[in-house]
């Protein structure tokens, strides 16, 4: 009898020590989330009247870059601590769980939504300061998210599926928290489905170039040709370059665009060459991420002497804004290799006319904010003002924008050397412009 019941005692603590490691995290002995998931499910199951709950997924971002560091007793003493801190602000939470090691699962049963917004906010703030307090604040962010019951889902999964997609819409914005919002969430799918599909459409070559001309002001000759991107998805149809060229930069993708554009506008001079259209200048643009790439003299030098164009009958636009954190070197070294330079969308940023002086650029193209509203004596007056400087500076000035007649004829009148508008042509396919130079 007593060595069954030692038997049976054993058993127990073997049922025990399963038990632990079945539902708890070994280092903080905070429920897992296997555990959260059924209390979730019992909680959910056995509601009674309107009660609210809330799921809050609590992320610490980069705690595998502090593990790096540290080593492993010393991340592990900090994680403890980390539960503690998450469990002291939560001290009327209904249920606090580990989750990977970086994730603490927390039950709310709020009073209200605001009551909800309260404990959110107040848990972000507490943790935040504690992570800064210990200086790991340098590396260490968190994501917070949250779904309610029954509001944004009636199951356990789907409320952690919810809370979970709510954390996911902050990344890239942290320090925050975010209740899930069903069309942020969607917006935030969207862009990434889209960087999946920019990838696929550059190993693809679905891209293709149209070109909008600039027409001197006397004589309305076309003399360049803006190359403007576009991409047609096989399900969405035409992108817009202001979604994709965003999101390219972002990603890095920017540089393999910036390659296929000027191949494409290389090609198409020396297509044109051959058929007996010269002296028709293509100008692209190039973002700060490309021109700040320490590649990017040798791609430009390597498509260039691949083609043996004229390389002055490429004009690189580069926009305002871009113009202060350039590298100079950069924009010295493609004026020695004869391409021109063109500042692009003038009056958008900050800069002063004083500027132009300090600037090696040869074209100044104006933003289309002026063209609107040059009708208006002020606009009118300050754009007679940067033209005149300009042109004392030997920098030839292009009209962005330009629409109707009276827009055109004050252009004229103040000595504006191009115009680019809807007014004589709108942006075409390649084989249309040559129709039109011919």
């Amino acid at each position: 009898m007593l060595k069954k019941q030692k038997n049976m005692k054993k058993d127990l603590i073997v049922e025990d020590e399963l038990y632990l490691l079945a539902y708890f995290d070994q280092l903080t002995m905070l429920p897992n989330e296997k555990y959260f998931y059924e209390e979730l499910v019992n909680n959910i199951e056995n509601e009674v009247g309107n009660e609210i709950y809330a799921v809050a997924y609590l992320k610490i971002n980069d705690l595998e870059k502090l593990h790096n560091i540290l080593g492993f007793e010393k991340i592990n003493n900090f994680v403890k601590l980390l539960a503690e801190q998450v469990q002291k602000i939560n001290k009327n939470a209904e249920l606090i769980s580990l989750y990977r090691g970086n994730q603490f699962l927390i039950l709310y049963k709020p009073d209200n939504i605001d009551n909800l917004k309260k404990r959110l906010a107040k848990t972000l703030k507490y943790i935040k300061d504690f992570i800064a307090e210990n200086n790991y604040d340098y590396l260490l962010n968190i994501n917070l998210g949250a779904a309610i019951y029954p509001e944004h889902g009636n199951t356990a999964a789907s409320l952690l599926t919810k809370a979970h997609n709510a954390m996911y819409t902050i990344k890239e914005n942290r320090n925050t928290y975010q209740i899930y919002n069903e069309k942020v969430y969607f917006k935030k799918i969207e862009k990434e489905v889209l960087k999946h599909d920019l990838k696929n459409a550059i190993e693809n070559n679905d891209f293709y170039l149209k070109y909008q001309p600039k027409v001197q002001t006397v004589g309305e000759k076309i003399t360049a040709l803006e190359a403007l991107i576009r991409w047609e998805h096989e399900e969405k149809g035409i992108i817009s370059p202001a979604k994709f060229i965003p999101l390219a930069e972002k990603t890095g993708l920017i540089k393999n665009i910036g390659i296929f554009v000027l191949k494409e506008a290389f090609e198409t001079l020396k297509l044109w060459k051959e058929k007996g259209l010269t002296n028709i200048k293509i100008c692209i643009n190039i973002s700060l991420s490309e021109l700040n790439d320490q590649e990017i003299i040798k791609n430009i030098k390597y498509i260039a002497d691949a083609y043996s164009i004229d390389n002055s009958l490429i004009e690189f636009e580069i926009t305002e804004r871009s113009f202060t954190e350039i590298k100079r070197e950069t924009l010295d070294e493609l004026k020695n290799m004869g391409f021109s330079i063109a500042l692009d969308d003038f009056g958008t940023g900050y800069s002063s006319l004083s500027f132009l002086n300090e600037l090696s650029i040869d074209v100044l193209k104006l933003d289309k904010s002026f063209i609107d509203n040059i009708t208006e004596e002020k606009t009118k007056m300050l754009v007679r003002g940067i033209i005149e400087i300009s042109h004392n500076l030997n920098i030839k000035v292009v009209a962005e924008g330009a629409e109707v007649k009276e827009q055109l004829e004050i252009l004229k009148e103040l000595n504006c050397d191009y115009i680019q508008g809807y007014y004589y042509y709108r942006p075409m396919a390649k084989n249309k412009i040559e129709k039109l130079l011919n």
